[in-house]
């Protein structure tokens, strides 16, 4: 980034912890804001009720994982072998991670069984306010915030 985008950044930030009441700029303001300059402003898309049903679930089953996995990244990646490796490196290396795909998504699956409710409830939210921040999915799911996220963006826990 050069001078003007970090001046853009910034004032980005500033304007986001501004609407939400706040003295002072915090890291998730920093995050926000970036996000909006990179992919730019939210706009209004025409989806079926179906499609944004749909929608909703895919991404709430995202946030529940995130919240119940210790450690748990917001996308995983399996990058591919490259480099020219053999062929049955290549296989070994294929046939590694289709387990582990495999392994995880069972996982996944259980998970969200467990926490159907919680589930629910966020596609729920989601549907009804089209957006939620951190703070506000944990609170609808009925999670507990770990310190370190309210210490990130300024707030409190949830309780």
């Amino acid at each position: 980034m050069v001078g003007a985008d970090l001046r853009n950044l910034v004032n980005e930030a500033a304007r986001l912890a501004a609407t939400r009441g706040r003295a002072a700029v915090v890291p998730g303001d920093f995050t926000q804001a970036m996000e909006k300059i990179v992919l730019g402003a939210e706009r209004r898309i025409t989806i079926s009720p179906e499609e944004r049903e749909r929608i909703a679930y895919h991404e709430s089953g995202h946030a529940i994982l995130g919240m119940v996995e210790p450690g748990a990244d917001p996308v995983p990646l399996f990058p591919g072998a490259g480099g020219g490796p053999s062929e049955a490196t290549r296989e070994l290396v294929d046939a590694e991670a289709r387990r582990i795909i495999d392994e995880c998504y069972e996982r996944a699956l259980e998970s969200l069984r467990e926490h159907r409710g919680a589930l629910e409830a966020l596609a729920r939210a989601l549907l009804d306010r089209e957006t939620l921040d951190e703070p506000d999915a944990y609170e609808v799911a009925g999670f507990e915030r770990p310190a370190r996220a309210a210490a990130r963006d300024g707030g409190p826990p949830v309780p």
